[in-house]
C-alpha cells in the first residue's frame, strides 16, 4: 500500500466532512499495520525530519508515526537515526514547533528503555527550555535508576537555587523528584533529601499573599464573583489572613507563579512523603530524628490552616456561587490534609495524639458531607484511624460499618469512590477480614457489578480476602447472580425497580434479595427464575453482558481458594449446591454454557480430590439423574460428566463406608436411564415430560458413557454383573437389528460387546474397570469430551485376555 497517497485521501476525507469514519479508518489502519509497511513509513518520516525547515509536512507524519507505534498490535522497533533525529528535535535549540517537540518526546518515551537513546545531562546543545519535556523521558530510559541518580543532584540543586525565575523547570523538577521517589525511594532518601524538604516547605508556606497581575499566568482553582477587589479571599469572602494556601483565592482569577507552584507542591506533598518514609508495605522506613522537626512541624501547621479553612461556613450567596466542581475541591483539600497526616503519624506516633481533637472534629463534619468528595474525605479518615486509632482511642468499626453499609450503597456507581474503596480493602485486608467483609461482600460486589471491566483484576485479587467458611457459599451465589445483579442495579438506576417491586409481594422480595447490603440472608434459589425473568428484557445491555463474561474467570479463582484451602464440609456444601444451581442461571445463552463449562470442570477436580463426596452426596446425584429434565439443551455436557463421576468413584475402594447397598442405588437409576437412551437410539419416543429430554443430546455419546459407569460399578460388586451383562446384551441386540450402518451405531454396538465379554471374566474386570480412581494418575481419566473414549488401558489388558484365552 502506498502510505503517502492514503495519507492523503485520509486527509481529503476529513477535509470533505468525513472526520469521524476518517479517524476510524486511520485507527484500523494503525493497529494492523504491518512491520514492512511501517518501517517504509518509518524511513519516510525520518527523512522528512531531516529538512531543517520542518513544517505541517513534518507535523502530520509524525503524528501517524505516533499513531502507528502507539496503536500497533505487536511490539515496534524504530531505527537508530530516526531515533536520534527525534532526539535531536527534542533537546537542542530552534529544531521545531512546540508540537513537534511533543510528538517526539511521547514517541522517545514510548521507545524506552532503548540503547539509541542516552541523555547525560542537560548541559548545551540542550535547550534548557526543553528540560521540562526531557525529565519525563529521563525516568521512562532509566532501567535500574542509574541514570536518575546522575540527575537528581543537579534537580535539586535547580530547585534550590532557582528563585523565582524558570517557573517551568520549577514545575517539571518537582513532579520530576516525586516521581522519581515512587520509582526509586532509596535514591530519594539518600540525595539531598532535607534540601529537597526545605524548597517543598518554602513553597508551601513563604508565598506571599499578592493579586496577580494581567500579565501573570491565569488559572482557575475556583469560581469567582465579578467584583474584584486588591486583596487575596478566603472561600467565604473575607480577607485573607497568615499565609497563601490551596484554598486562598484570587478575586481577579489570576494567580502568580509562585501561587500555581504552591498549588502543584501541596497536590504532590503526599506522594513524596509517603514514597520517602515509608516502604512499599506501608511501614515506617525513616525514624523522626530522620523528619526533620522544622518540616515537619511546617507541613503539619499549613495542613491545619487548611482544615480551618476548609470548616469555614460560607454564605448562603457564596454557597450559590459555587459550582459542583468548587465543591469537590473543597473536600479534596481535606481528604489530602487527611493522607498527609497518615504519614506523618507513621513517623511520629506521638504527633496522632495532638492531632486527634482536629481530626475528631473534621470526622464529625464529613459524616455530613455532601457531594462526590464526601465518600473519599470517609475513606481517608477510616485509613487514618486503622492505621493510628489504637494511640488515639478511637474505635473505628462502628464507622466502618456506615461506610461499607449506606454510604457505599450511594456511591458505588461513582468511579473514583468504587476505585478508592476497592484500594483501601486490598490495602487493608486483613483488619477488614473479620470485621466487615464477613458482613457486608454483597455491597462491595455491587462495585464490580456496576464497572466490571474496571475491576475483574482487582477483585480476583480481593476474592479469596472475601471467602470463609460462613461466607463461600453465599458469594457462591453472588457470582453467579453478577449479570443479574447488574441487570437489577441498572433497573434502579433508571427509576422503575420500584414498579416492579410493587407488583408482587415475591417480586418486592427478590429485589430486596438482590440488592442487599449485608450477607447472611439465606438463599432464594427455588425462586430465582421469577427473578430472572422480571430482569430479563436487561441482558443484552453492554454492562450486563460484560458482566456475564466475567463470571467464568471469577469462578475459576474461587475454587482455586475451594480446592485448595477450604474444609471438607463446605467442599460437600459447594458441591450440593452447584448440583442445584447448575439449573437456575440467568438466561444469556453464552453465558450459561460458560459458566456450565466451568461448573463441570472443577466438579472434576473436586471429585478428583475429595472421591468421599460420592457417599456424602448420594442422594443429591441420584436426584439429579433420575430427573429426565436435567438433560434437556444446555445440560447434556454437565449431565454427561455426572454418569461419569458416578461410574468412576462409587465403589468399595473408594471409601470404607462404600457398601454393596449404595452401588446398588447408583446402579437402578443408571439401569434405568440405559434403557430409556436406547429406546431413543431405536427410534422409540419418550413419553411424558421425557419427550424432549433427548432432544438435544447425542445420544450415543450418552449410552457410551453409561455403559461404562454400570460396567465399572458391576466389576466393584459382582452381584451386579449378571443384570449388567444383561443389560448390555439388549442393547447389542437391538442395535445389531437395526438398518444402516452408522458410526454411532457401529460405535455403541463394539463398546457393548467388548464389555459384555470383559465382564464374563470378573477378575479380569475387577482389573481392569475396577480400579481405584482415587490413585490413578489424574492423565488417566476418562476425557469424555471425545465421543467415543475408552480408558487407554482398556484395549491392551484386553488384549492380554484374549491371547490368555
Amino acid at each position: 500500500m502506498d502510505l503517502s497517497r492514503a495519507n492523503s485521501s485520509l486527509r481529503r476525507k476529513v477535509s470533505a466532512g468525513h472526520g469521524v469514519s476518517a479517524t476510524h479508518s486511520e485507527f484500523i489502519h494503525a493497529r494492523n499495520i504491518g512491520a514492512s509497511e511501517l518501517d517504509r513509513f518509518a524511513e519516510e518520516t525520518r527523512k522528512t525530519l531531516s529538512i531543517n525547515e520542518r513544517g505541517g509536512k513534518s507535523l502530520e507524519e509524525t503524528r501517524q508515526l505516533h499513531s502507528f507505534v502507539s496503536l500497533n498490535r505487536k511490539a515496534v522497533t524504530l531505527t537508530r537515526g530516526l531515533l536520534e533525529t527525534l532526539f535531536a528535535i527534542l533537546t537542542e535549540p530552534e529544531q521545531g514547533p512546540p508540537r513537534l517537540r511533543l510528538l517526539c518526546k511521547s514517541l522517545l518515551a514510548h521507545m524506552s528503555p532503548s540503547r539509541f537513546i542516552n541523555i547525560t545531562g542537560f548541559d548545551p546543545p540542550v535547550d534548557r527550555r526543553q528540560i521540562p519535556l526531557m525529565l519525563p523521558l529521563l525516568l521512562a530510559q532509566s532501567r535500574n535508576g542509574a541514570s536518575v541518580a546522575k540527575c537528581i543532584g543537579k534537580v535539586v540543586t535547580w530547585l534550590v537555587n532557582s528563585g523565582n525565575s524558570e517557573t517551568d523547570i520549577q514545575h517539571a523538577a518537582t513532579t520530576f523528584m516525586a516521581a522519581a521517589a515512587n520509582a526509586y525511594p532509596e535514591l530519594a532518601r539518600n540525595n539531598r533529601l532535607s534540601e529537597m524538604n526545605a524548597y517543598l516547605l518554602s513553597t508551601l508556606r513563604n508565598v506571599p499573599l499578592t493579586v496577580a497581575k494581567d500579565t501573570e499566568t491565569k488559572h482557575s482553582l475556583f469560581s469567582s464573583s465579578s467584583k474584584a477587589p486588591t486583596v487575596m479571599l478566603e472561600i467565604n469572602g473575607n480577607e485573607a489572613r497568615d499565609m497563601f494556601t490551596v484554598l486562598t483565592l484570587s478575586p481577579t482569577k489570576i494567580y502568580t507563579s509562585e501561587q500555581m507552584l504552591n498549588v502543584h507542591s501541596f497536590s504532590l506533598l503526599h506522594g513524596w512523603l509517603r514514597c520517602v518514609y515509608r516502604d512499599t508495605s506501608g511501614r515506617k522506613v525513616r525514624t523522626l530524628e530522620d523528619l526533620s522537626q522544622g518540616f515537619k512541624e511546617g507541613v503539619v501547621e499549613m495542613c491545619l490552616r487548611l482544615l480551618d479553612q476548609s470548616s469555614t461556613k460560607l454564605s448562603a450567596e457564596r454557597a450559590k456561587d459555587l459550582t459542583p466542581n468548587d465543591n469537590r475541591y473543597l473536600q479534596a483539600v481535606p481528604t489530602e490534609v487527611v493522607r498527609i497526616f497518615d504519614v506523618l503519624c507513621s513517623v511520629d506516633p506521638g504527633l496522632g495524639i495532638k492531632l486527634f481533637p482536629d481530626i475528631k472534629r473534621l470526622f464529625t463534619r464529613g459524616a455530613q458531607a455532601a457531594g462526590g468528595s464526601g465518600p473519599l474525605l470517609k475513606l481517608s479518615l477510616l485509613q487514618l484511624f486503622i492505621t493510628h486509632g489504637d494511640a488515639m482511642g478511637f474505635d473505628v468499626e462502628p464507622n466502618l460499618a456506615q461506610f461499607f453499609g449506606p454510604v457505599l450503597t450511594e456511591h458505588y456507581q461513582e468511579p473514583l469512590t468504587a476505585m478508592e474503596t476497592v484500594l483501601f480493602c486490598l490495602e487493608n485486608n486483613g483488619y477488614l477480614r473479620t470485621k466487615i467483609f464477613q458482613k457486608f461482600f454483597p455491597n462491595i460486589f455491587k462495585i464490580l457489578a456496576w464497572s466490571p471491566r474496571t475491576f475483574l483484576g482487582e477483585f480476583l485479587e480481593l476474592l479469596p480476602c472475601l471467602m470463609s467458611p460462613t461466607t463461600s457459599i453465599e458469594i457462591f451465589h453472588i457470582i453467579l447472580d453478577l449479570p443479574c445483579l447488574c441487570a437489577a442495579l441498572e433497573r434502579q438506576t433508571s427509576g422503575t425497580s420500584e414498579a416492579i417491586s410493587n407488583s408482587t409481594p415475591i417480586a418486592g422480595a427478590l429485589f430486596n434479595y438482590i440488592l442487599r447490603e449485608e450477607g447472611g440472608l439465606g438463599g432464594t434459589i427455588d425462586r430465582l427464575s421469577v427473578l430472572h425473568e422480571l430482569l430479563q428484557d436487561l441482558a443484552t445491555k453492554r454492562r450486563v453482558s460484560t458482566c456475564a463474561q466475567a463470571v467464568p474467570v471469577l469462578l475459576k479463582a474461587y475454587f482455586v481458594v475451594i480446592a485448595s484451602e477450604a474444609p471438607y464440609e463446605l467442599v460437600n456444601d459447594v458441591v450440593a449446591v452447584i448440583l442445584e444451581r447448575v439449573l437456575t442461571l440467568y438466561n444469556i445463552d453464552s453465558f450459561c454454557r460458560s459458566v456450565r463449562k466451568t461448573l463441570t470442570n472443577q466438579l472434576l477436580v473436586l471429585f478428583r480430590k475429595y472421591p468421599q463426596l460420592i457417599i456424602d452426596l448420594k442422594k443429591e446425584l441420584i436426584d439429579f439423574i433420575g430427573n429426565r429434565r436435567n438433560l434437556s439443551t444446555g445440560l447434556e455436557e454437565f449431565f454427561v460428566h455426572i454418569v461419569w463421576v458416578i461410574g468412576e468413584y462409587a465403589g468399595h475402594a473408594m471409601d470404607p463406608r462404600s457398601s454393596t447397598d449404595m452401588i446398588d442405588q447408583y446402579h437402578e437409576v443408571l439401569e434405568l436411564l440405559a434403557y430409556e437412551v436406547n429406546s431413543v437410539i431405536g427410534g422409540a419416543a419418550p413419553s411424558g415430560d421425557n419427550k424432549d429430554a433427548f432432544t438435544a443430546i447425542n445420544t450415543t455419546r450418552l449410552m457410551t458413557v453409561l455403559m461404562f459407569a454400570l460396567s465399572k460399578l458391576a466389576a466393584r460388586c459382582q452381584d451386579l454383573i449378571p443384570r449388567v451383562a444383561l443389560c448390555l446384551t439388549k442393547i447389542t441386540k437391538q442395535h445389531a437389528a437395526k438398518e444402516g450402518d452408522s458410526y454411532g451405531r457401529k460405535a455403541v454396538l463394539e463398546r457393548a460387546t467388548e464389555l459384555v465379554r470383559t465382564l464374563q471374566h470378573p477378575s479380569v474386570a475387577a482389573a481392569v474397570l475396577g480400579h481405584d480412581a482415587s490413585g490413578a494418575d489424574s492423565n488417566q481419566v476418562l476425557v469424555i469430551s471425545t465421543v467415543f473414549t475408552l480408558p487407554c488401558r482398556f484395549p491392551l489388558y484386553y488384549f492380554c485376555f484374549a491371547r490368555r484365552s
